[in-house]
């Protein structure tokens, strides 16, 4: 069974992950890297994964660390095979128990020019709201507002399929990704 490789452009290059190996390389940036994102964070091999997984070991119970991780992952596996997986997450929990570290830190590995901040019930309630996610690999919304969605219609289409319908005012509407 060949799991196969995925690229990811990065500021210092290209990281090539060999999923049957295991292996993270990092190649030159060169113009068969051909990418429509690069994330703002410069790969170094050397820096042990043990910092972030403490972190995240502080902010949820060791055995829900794979499930920080899955968001991230999530969408950098969407915009690399452009199938979506039909998911979308919710951070619940009471105050001060690391919500916002973890948005704010998704927010810096992925960048704001690749992230979107808009809210479940513009995406729900306002038909331009969509236009803001064109092209971000990821939207990340902090707080939620606790007052009952009255449709759902666009939070299924965003997490059922990749491509959207975009609306802007005063513009004529377009397929999206």
């Amino acid at each position: 069974f060949n799991l196969g490789t995925d690229d990811i452009p990065v500021m210092n290059g290209v990281l090539r992950i060999s999923y049957d190996t295991g292996v993270v390389t990092l190649l030159n940036h060169g113009s068969e890297h051909m990418f429509t994102f690069k994330l703002p964070v410069k790969y170094d091999p050397d820096v042990p994964n043990t910092l972030v997984m403490n972190l995240f070991s502080q902010w949820v119970d060791p055995e829900n660390v794979d499930r920080l991780l899955q968001i991230p992952s999530q969408s950098l596996l969407q915009v690399q095979t452009g199938r979506a997986y039909k998911k979308a997450h919710l951070l619940q929990g009471i105050g001060n128990n690391g919500k916002t570290g973890f948005v704010k830190l998704n927010r810096l590995f992925f960048g704001v020019e690749n992230t979107s901040s808009v809210s479940l019930h513009q995406i729900c309630d306002s038909r331009f709201a969509l236009s803001e996610l064109e092209g971000k690999l990821l939207n990340i919304f902090d707080e939620l507002r606790d007052v009952a969605l009255e449709t759902i219609e666009n939070f299924k289409i965003i997490t059922g399929d990749c491509s959207l319908r975009i609306e802007q005012k005063f513009r004529q509407g377009y397929t999206g990704y």
